[in-house]
């Protein structure tokens, strides 16, 4: 007597193609690949960007981690904050440290898959730390295949450091048959400027 949704997190990126191909190795979005590209020329900054799995980040970087994550999504007080705390296996961590202007947008993408005889349920958290002084432009892309039948929960939070500026845009390219519902938390501050689109 199982839940009727079957839980499955898909990674929101593929480390498997080698670099020296020119694009996706499959049908299925890389967004390693992308962010490569997007950011071609501004190499001095990348060795100072964090950039990658959240349940890698909790044990690499905890010092940021371990400050900011969950402090803004309180799951005492709202139920799918909840939902997506405790069964979150991964997510999307980015770090912008202080002064770093990024020119290129990067890009987030997680995949949903399902089948109408097993929809599945995802919890994607993903965290966004500005530095002081930064500038950086985040697409938050969530997709699926036509037909595919799905629940997605996912919890954004973005913390912005004093004269930072996040651009967020949340892009939705999911099945007509699939649910997502999500929530994000900002904390801005001092002259921050935190837009999301």
């Amino acid at each position: 007597p199982g839940a009727p949704w079957q839980r499955v997190w898909d990674r929101p990126w593929s480390r498997s193609r080698p670099q020296s191909q020119p694009g996706p190795a499959s049908h299925q979005p890389d967004t390693d690949w992308l962010f490569e590209r997007h950011v071609c020329g501004q190499q001095q900054l990348l060795l100072q960007l964090q950039f990658g799995s959240l349940a890698a980040a909790v044990t690499e970087h905890p010092d940021v981690v371990g400050r900011y994550l969950g402090q803004l999504a309180d799951f005492s007080t709202r139920a799918f904050v909840a939902l997506n705390t405790a069964f979150a296996q991964d997510g999307a961590y980015v770090y912008v440290p202080d002064k770093v202007v990024l020119e290129q947008p990067l890009q987030i993408m997680f995949v949903s898959t399902g089948t109408s005889a097993t929809p599945t349920m995802s919890h994607p958290r993903t965290l966004i730390v500005t530095g002081d002084d930064s500038q950086v432009q985040i697409v938050e892309t969530y997709v699926s295949a036509p037909g595919e039948k799905h629940f997605t929960n996912a919890v954004t939070e973005v913390v912005a450091g004093e004269n930072a500026i996040v651009d967020h845009y949340k892009v939705e390219e999911e099945s007509l048959d699939a649910f997502h519902i999500a929530s994000m938390h900002i904390h801005s501050s001092r002259s921050s400027n935190v837009s999301s689109h």
